[in-house]
């Protein structure tokens, strides 16, 4: 279960299979954001050159990204 999300938070939700990998739709970070990926890792410290995580287990989850900041979203 992820952190709860303040106002100045951006929030996604995924579905994942097994062994899945998300990329954060971001273009470029600008300074270091935190992300909670939501299935009970420790929140990281994200900077321009990790913007991924595996989830183990296939299921729905909640990614909590706050502070820092960047510029956009990819596709």
């Amino acid at each position: 279960m992820s952190a709860a999300a303040t106002a100045n938070d951006l929030v996604l939700t995924v579905t994942v299979n097994d062994g899945s990998s998300v990329a954060l739709p971001i273009k470029s970070i600008t300074s270091d954001i935190t992300v909670d990926w939501g299935d009970g890792s420790s929140p990281e410290t994200v900077g321009s050159a990790h913007r991924q995580h595996v989830y183990a287990t296939a299921g729905d989850y909640e990614i909590v990204v706050s502070g820092g900041a960047f510029d956009g979203f990819s596709s």
